[in-house]
């Protein structure tokens, strides 16, 4: 059974991340904090800099400070560009199918574009890319179209027990680029589940009391030595 799960911006897909992505993010952290006390240094410094200027013009021209007139609104807050994260799991020769639902949550008709590039994993290793029906969309708004996502994981380029990543541009007139994260996670035969195989009777024996006790492998050999015996 396919599963797809949707998470918002800003929640991390449990299992996409690796532990060469780990260390990398922990010399980034470690990079950052060294930048980070240089900066806060270099900070200090221009700031008494400035402000022996400042004391300096004072004295020299007798300025007047006066209160600086505030004349800017408030900021629209812009949308996250980040749409989410959709996590597919596939196995090897699978046809993929995608379904997404897409709304236009503005208050204006619009065109949007959809476009993609092609998988990654975590080696960097390129696969195929998912191919998008329609490749865009003119949406009232509230309106709601389904985005059509699919590929076929070939075993020439898929690798099974690997996350693939790409991400779905979501282009528009005088908007900027957003974009859905989409991980194909590829599956090992090992996950796949065990089917535990019986023997049933045939035909079915019924039970008649609580006591009686009936089984079919014994029903069998007594069967063959009955047999043999009669030879």
């Amino acid at each position: 059974m396919a599963i797809t799960q949707f998470y918002p911006p800003g929640a991390v897909a449990p299992g996409s991340r690796s532990l060469n992505a780990l260390g990398q993010d922990l010399r980034t952290l470690t990079s950052l904090s060294q930048d980070f006390w240089v900066s806060l240094f270099e900070l200090g410094t221009n700031f008494w800099d400035d402000t022996v200027q400042l004391s300096e013009r004072l004295q020299s021209s007798s300025l007047r400070l006066r209160p600086r007139r505030v004349c800017e609104g408030t900021a629209y807050p812009s949308p996250n560009p980040c749409l989410g994260t959709v996590v597919r799991e596939a196995y090897v020769g699978e046809q993929v199918r995608l379904p997404l639902k897409v709304k236009n949550t503005t208050r204006r008709a619009r065109t949007f574009q959809f476009s993609t590039e092609a998988l990654r994993n975590v080696q960097g290793e390129t696969a195929s890319a998912f191919e998008l029906s329609p490749s865009q969309y003119t949406l009232g708004p509230n309106e709601v179209r389904i985005l059509e996502a699919s590929l076929t994981v070939d075993p020439q380029r898929f690798m099974p027990g690997f996350d693939y990543t790409s991400d779905v541009v979501v282009a528009s007139e005088r908007c900027a680029p957003q974009l859905l994260r989409v991980i194909l996670r590829v599956k090992t035969v090992e996950s796949a589940p065990l089917i535990k195989l019986t023997c049933p009777c045939d035909p079915p024996v019924r039970r008649v009391n609580w006591y009686d006790h009936f089984y079919c492998d014994l029903q069998d050999e007594s069967r063959e030595t009955s047999d043999q015996t009669q030879r």
